[in-house]
């Protein structure tokens, strides 16, 4: 029966959800128990309540003896008259005469119904070949017309804040030349605020002289003929030109129209326990490679970082011992000359908030291992000692962070697409794994 045919083929639409992986999985898999559930609780109903419900809602009597009395109930030789006229009736309605002609020859003939069937059948693959012949994308969402942009931009580690800044500068300039953007904020150095997306993609944990995000407010949606899909691709090659002459990768993220992903293409490079991660990061780079060689993908990105270097103090316990100075006091005086101690709060009529106070060194005094070499640290006895006297400097490269999932190591490339299907790209990419 139709019915069962069509609460069948439900269930069986919703099953691949149960296969979802990453962070959609926890919201599409529960779909997948779900939906059949319910449809069976339907298709229960339809065949028990429903049945029970129409015939105690839409029975009559007929009159006795061929209508002679109007409510008594006849026999059912005697309800023969008024099922024929009820029939007859439902005969001339427009709906049976236009249904009727082309039911009439599936039912009565088998070979015109096989062929009804084959036709329906090759229609099914038909509809099952656009996708795969790519003149249908497929997209679990369709994109959706925000009133925000929000542009995410990386700089090399070590990048001083005064560089990212500039480039920013420069961004802003551009923006201000688009008649679609209505405002916008920058945050140099820090994360802007967080909302679900950012929750999702860590956003909030974005810091150093490094990063920079540029929050963009858009027109009312109908005071512009651009959804904010469409403004951003008009927008990727103007403002990727800028940041890329910066030394910056800019990511334009748009506000999902479902559940947010960490992104929409994630390439995730694992290898053997005895690979070095370097390793790792030599196939990421691979990865990113063939990801930026592919038409409609964009904001391609990894977890490399950029080599950088360290300077670290090693007291000479000896020295510092003769001079009764302890680690402590070593450690103490280059916090305060590089990132600052506080010392108290100021309270103003014009803050809402109190005013920290920090003392710091300034930018030329600790700009260099010779300056913070001739800090001096004051010793038990009074007397000041100068830090170089008490060890020596020694440069050491930072460490690359490594990333753990399911206990063993990975590295991880990113990308989203523009203008194109996700899983088009998805499947040209392994295509040519392989290789």
């Amino acid at each position: 029966p139709p019915l069962i045919t069509a609460t069948l083929a439900v269930i069986v639409s919703f099953l691949p959800m149960l296969f979802i992986t990453g962070m959609m999985g926890p919201y599409m898999r529960p779909m997948a128990l779900n939906v059949p559930v319910t449809m069976i609780m339907s298709m229960a109903v339809s065949f028990t309540i429903t049945p029970w419900l129409a015939y105690h809602l839409l029975k009559r009597g007929y009159p006795a003896g061929g209508g002679n009395d109007a409510g008594g109930v006849g026999t059912p030789g005697d309800a023969g008259a008024p099922q024929e006229e009820s029939a007859e009736q439902i005969k001339r309605t427009v709906l049976y005469r236009l249904f009727r002609p082309l039911m009439a020859p599936l039912i009565t003939s088998r070979p015109k119904a096989w062929v009804f069937l084959g036709c329906v059948g090759v229609l099914l693959v038909a509809s099952g070949m656009l996708a795969a012949t790519r003149h249908v994308p497929l997209k679990m969402l369709p994109f959706d017309n925000k009133s925000e942009l929000l542009l995410v931009l990386d700089f090399d580690e070590g990048t001083t804040l005064e560089r990212t800044d500039a480039t920013i500068r420069r961004i802003e300039g551009s923006l201000r030349t688009v008649p679609e953007v209505a405002g916008f904020t920058s945050y140099v150095g820090v994360a802007s605020p967080m909302d679900f997306n950012g929750l999702v993609r860590h956003y909030y944990l974005r810091q150093g002289s490094n990063v920079a995000e540029v929050q963009i407010n858009l027109v009312p949606k109908k005071e512009r003929s651009f959804k904010s899909h469409a403004l951003g691709l008009r927008l990727r090659d103007r403002l990727t030109e800028v940041a890329s002459a910066g030394g910056a990768n800019l990511k334009i993220v748009e506000a999902p129209p479902g559940p947010p992903v960490i992104s929409t293409i994630v390439a995730e490079v694992f290898g053997r326990p005895d690979h070095d991660y370097q390793d790792l990061l030599a196939a990421a780079r691979t990865v990113r490679q063939r990801l930026e060689r592919e038409p409609g993908v964009v904001d391609v990105d990894d977890v490399a970082e950029a080599g950088q270097a360290k300077w670290v103090f090693l007291p000479d316990k000896t020295k510092a011992a003769i001079n009764r100075i302890s680690t402590e006091d070593i450690a103490a005086a280059l916090q305060t000359a590089l990132a600052g101690s506080h010392v108290g709060a100021l309270r103003t009529e014009r803050e809402r908030n109190p005013l920290e106070i920090i003392v710091r060194l300034s930018r030329s005094e600790r700009s260099s291992v010779e300056d913070l070499s001739r800090i001096r640290v004051k010793a038990a006895s009074g007397h000041l000692v100068a830090l170089g006297e008490l060890g020596a400097w020694s440069k050491h490269r930072v460490d690359q962070t490594i990333y753990h999932k399911d206990l063993r190591r990975v590295a991880y490339v990113f990308a989203e697409t523009a203008g194109r299907a996700p899983a088009g790209a998805v499947v040209d990419i392994q295509a040519d794994r392989a290789v």
